[in-house]
């Protein structure tokens, strides 16, 4: 157990803050002698050689384990002590005054400037494809229903497919390109609880790597 960091996209902050959003994947794996990044919810991590044959030997592959806590970062600009945060901020969704401040990319948020700490509940190896119904709507899929009954799954803007497995789908290739899903990489696929509060504000159960 240990306490990570872990990026995500605006969309998906918005997903773990409105509580649509608890699991998340990443890509493990190599192709080709050369290390696949993951950019799913616009971050990076390194690979990890996995072996199909063996189940269980893939799941103690990957960094990541039950117990250990993420510290989310976020895009965010910082003014003094006041920290925006670009996922909530009406300067991003283009409504409302400007305010004049730099963003910075989530991979240069502060640890202090955290508001969000994930703690791992299970973590799962598999093919990216084998995603089932439940498991896609736990992406922060959003079901929006027309007045004619009919119903699409979709993230904040953007209208992605008529089931939540086609949806996620739709996500996956709209972030990581359009042949991403036919690859259907393994990956580890991270469930979570999200806790509303800065990392060190939790009781200190395990010393950060």
């Amino acid at each position: 157990m240990a306490d990570r960091q872990i990026l995500f996209s605006a969309p998906m902050i918005r997903a773990l803050l409105d509580g649509r959003k608890t699991q998340t994947r990443r890509v493990v794996g190599k192709r080709g002698g050369r290390s696949r990044p993951n950019i799913f919810d616009g971050t990076w991590a390194d690979s990890y050689v996995l072996d199909p044959g063996n189940v269980s030997w893939r799941e103690d592959s990957t960094p990541w384990k039950a117990g250990d806590r993420l510290q989310v970062r976020e895009a965010c600009a910082i003014d003094g002590n006041r920290v925006f945060y670009r996922a909530r901020h009406e300067e991003a969704s283009a409504r409302g005054p400007r305010v004049d401040v730099r963003w910075r990319p989530s991979i240069h948020m502060p640890r202090w400037a955290s508001r969000l700490t994930l703690i791992v509940t299970d973590v799962r190896v598999q093919r990216l494809q084998d995603i089932s119904e439940t498991d896609a709507i736990a992406e922060g899929l959003q079901p929006h229903e027309a007045p004619n009954g009919h119903v699409t799954y979709e993230v904040p803007g953007a209208v992605l497919g008529q089931t939540p497995e086609r949806g996620f789908q739709a996500l996956w290739s709209l972030i990581n390109g359009d042949d991403a899903w036919a690859e259907n990489p393994w990956v580890a696929a991270i469930s979570f609880d999200v806790v509303k509060a800065n990392i060190d504000s939790l009781p200190a159960e395990r010393e950060a790597v």
